[in-house]
């Protein structure tokens, strides 16, 4: 049995090749069998990812352990082709760690180790699908495309949540904030310039047959982990184990009052504050006024102003939880 680690040297600015430099250490102390799997410009993650899982039900398991953060780990589960046969664990070294703080996965790197590679300690969760119906550029271009579809772990976000991604990776501030592990200041610095100039939408929501129409959307959110953004707490019923998307949508919200109900979603305490409506389903069908950023964990492909958000129950064998 050989364990598979794909490092992202940029991962966490930086903190991932620092973190893998340990893990290595530890590895070699354990005596047990690994590889190394670094990207390059033209062989990234999802490449590497999909070699290594692109067996047959009769072959050996696949374990693969990524060095890493939320981006990461989310381009990592859209390169698997066989997830029957892939386990898969996460030594945490991102910048905002959503997933490791929902799944409360220890920070020493010698604790989650010694639980990702115990391989009898797996748990099933459940995985989120998302489909752009439309596709646009940056610009709000129209692509002509077919539908695309992305898996996601934690959370998708669409309107101000995904504008606020897009200047985080873009933010030089953002990534040193980073490098201290001020993930949740470099959310802040990003999110509160943007407040008082962000244009609001409306939308047109139906989950599970249930219509629900929407005016003066700040943004939404359809999570299947309690945390995005780097510990914002927007949906703190949200399970991975449950079958089900948990969805925060806040509309009507004045500015001003922003800048206290941001504070609040840090904790989750937010959920019964005026504006904002918290909901459940297995599938949801978004439309909105205008071409839109749409954020999956963090990552951000395109624009669209119709998309299509889906559960696939228990997809996922994952080390250490």
């Amino acid at each position: 049995m050989r364990f598979h680690f794909v490092v992202n040297p940029s991962g966490g600015s930086g903190r991932a090749l620092l973190a893998w430099r340990e893990v290595q250490s530890i590895m070699h102390d354990k005596k047990l069998k690994y590889s190394v799997h670094f990207p390059t410009q033209t062989y990234v993650v999802q490449d590497i990812v999909r070699d290594l899982t692109n067996v047959s039900d009769a072959d050996e398991d696949v374990y693969l352990i990524i060095v890493g953060g939320d981006g990461t780990l989310n381009v990592a589960i859209n390169g698997i082709v066989n997830f029957k046969k892939t386990y898969i664990g996460l030594i945490p070294a991102g910048s905002g760690n959503d997933f490791v703080r929902s799944q409360s996965i220890p920070q020493s790197y010698e604790a989650v180790l010694d639980r990702i590679t115990d391989i009898h300690r797996v748990r099933s969760l459940d995985v989120g699908v998302l489909t752009y119906n439309t596709l646009f550029d940056d610009q709000g271009r129209p692509l002509n495309l077919s539908p695309k579809h992305r898996l996601f772990n934690n959370a998708i976000g669409i309107g101000f949540d995904a504008d606020v991604c897009v200047k985080v990776l873009h933010s030089r501030l953002s990534e040193k904030l980073s490098t201290f592990h001020l993930s949740k200041l470099a959310y802040l610095c990003a999110a509160l310039p943007s407040i008082f100039k962000h244009r609001n939408f409306a939308l047109d929501v139906t989950i599970d047959n249930r219509d629900y129409h929407f005016d003066d959307v700040l943004f939404a959110a359809i999570m299947n982990e309690p945390y995005e953004g780097g510990g914002f707490k927007f949906c703190p019923d949200a399970s991975a184990y449950d079958g089900l998307l948990d969805s925060c949508i806040a509309c009507g919200i004045k500015k001003r009052e922003l800048i206290h109900l941001i504070p609040r979603a840090l904790k989750g305490k937010h959920t019964t504050s005026d504006g904002v409506s918290i909901e459940r389903g297995k599938e949801y069908r978004i439309r909105s006024s205008h071409p839109l950023w749409v954020q999956a964990d963090g990552e951000v492909e395109y624009r669209s102003n119709d998309i299509t958000i889906s559960v696939r129950p228990q997809a996922i064998q994952f080390l250490g939880l």
